[in-house]
């Protein structure tokens, strides 16, 4: 890897962090939620360092694992009764700042790579 490789890591992993930051706000500081973001992140930095989703002759592919525990979650969130009371308590402001703003990064991020 190149040095500009490592800054577009270093970039990019500071922003994770940012907006992880700015969701726990706008959840209000819910423990579960940090404690799940930050075990999720080293969870898939993991995997990628190691090579995991290189893999791609695999009868069931490796992506599934990275989609289906959110979605999982996402459903949990908008179906189950606690996770009602979890999304109901949101900030709507801050979660629409934080999208606005992630929108044009992730745009930037595909040109700049």
């Amino acid at each position: 890897m190149d040095s500009s490789t490592y800054c577009t890591s270093i970039v990019f992993g500071l922003i994770t962090l940012l907006v992880v930051f700015t969701f726990f706000q706008a959840v209000k500081g819910t423990s579960f939620f940090a404690r799940a973001a930050v075990l999720w992140i080293a969870v898939q930095c993991g995997a990628s360092l190691a090579g995991y989703f290189k893999v791609t002759d695999t009868m069931i592919p490796r992506l599934l694992l990275v989609v289906v525990p959110p979605a999982a979650l996402m459903a949990w969130l908008f179906l189950a009764r606690p996770g009602k009371v979890v999304t109901d308590g949101m900030n709507v402001d801050l979660l629409i700042m934080l999208h606005v703003v992630r929108a044009p990064i992730g745009s930037f991020a595909r040109i700049w790579s």
